[in-house]
């Protein structure tokens, strides 16, 4: 299989790919285990190569901090080849073993299965049925956020607390699905910044924040206030003070001349 190289993707589209193809990266790895060295000793990539394509994705949850172009296509092709050898080690091992199937949905570049071996319960010890109680649990319905952008401004932020949305703060992963919302985690909250659109005065998107197998999808509506306009009342007194600035310099010009007639009669 040919993995995309990324040449041809736009920039909104390679941050994109970063972010979800990050996320289902960590995803694969066992809670409480090191995410770099555990994707290091399965994928046989460099850690260093790794750490730097987990930078790249913290600079672009960050608004403020720009990502070079060649750093995001370097990160985008690191993920792309982590996700292609992860896929092609689980179909290796997959014969006569349980299976648990972790799928993603599209990010700029061929989604692959990830498949992996069900843990061994240890001799004498019953199994650990916590994944079989998470996956019965059903799917948390999406929460709704309003954002409102002041008149004057560009941008408005919001910060959510993992404890109050029912998720753990240890390895939380959040994504965006449009260009003008960011998101990012920072400590025990995700924050959310939107940035308004040059017409449309409501945009709407949605934000996904996952952590432990759990995650909660969140609809955010962004208002955009108009600018105050000017009422009747301000512009028929701005009209009336203009009259009156050019009555005043009427009056004061015949006085003028008034003045210069009478001198010019006395001197003669």
């Amino acid at each position: 299989m040919t993995t995309d190289k990324g040449s041809s993707r736009s920039e909104v589209e390679l941050r994109a790919a970063v972010l979800d193809g990050w996320h289902h990266l960590v995803a694969s790895v066992e809670p409480g285990s090191d995410t770099l060295d555990t994707l290091a000793s399965r994928t046989g990539i460099p850690f260093r190569q790794l750490d730097m394509a987990r930078r790249v994705r913290n600079q672009i949850a960050h608004p403020d901090q720009a990502v070079p172009h060649e750093r995001l296509l370097a990160a985008f092709r690191t993920i792309a080849e982590a996700e292609q050898r992860l896929a092609s080690r689980g179909r290796s091992r997959s014969g006569g073993a349980d299976q648990r199937t972790s799928r993603g949905r599209a990010t700029g570049y061929e989604r692959l299965s990830l498949r992996r071996p069900a843990p061994r319960p240890a001799s004498g010890r019953r199994q650990d049925t916590e994944p079989a109680r998470r996956a019965e649990q059903p799917a948390p319905e999406p929460q709704h956020l309003e954002l409102h952008v002041p008149a004057g401004k560009t941008s408005t932020s919001r910060v959510l607390s993992l404890t109050e949305l029912g998720l753990d703060t240890r390895a939380a992963t959040v994504t965006c699905d449009v260009p003008w919302l960011d998101c990012a985690i920072v400590g025990r909250s995700v924050r959310l910044v939107a940035t308004a659109g040059r017409k449309a005065s409501r945009q709407r998107g949605s934000a996904r924040i996952s952590s432990q197998g759990r995650s909660v999808m969140i609809t955010v509506d962004l208002q955009v206030a108009s600018p105050p306009r000017q009422t009747g009342s301000a512009a028929s007194t701005g009209r009336q003070e203009a009259g009156w600035t050019v009555a005043r310099a009427v009056t004061v010009g015949l006085v003028l001349g008034l003045l210069l007639f009478l001198a010019f009669v006395i001197a003669s």
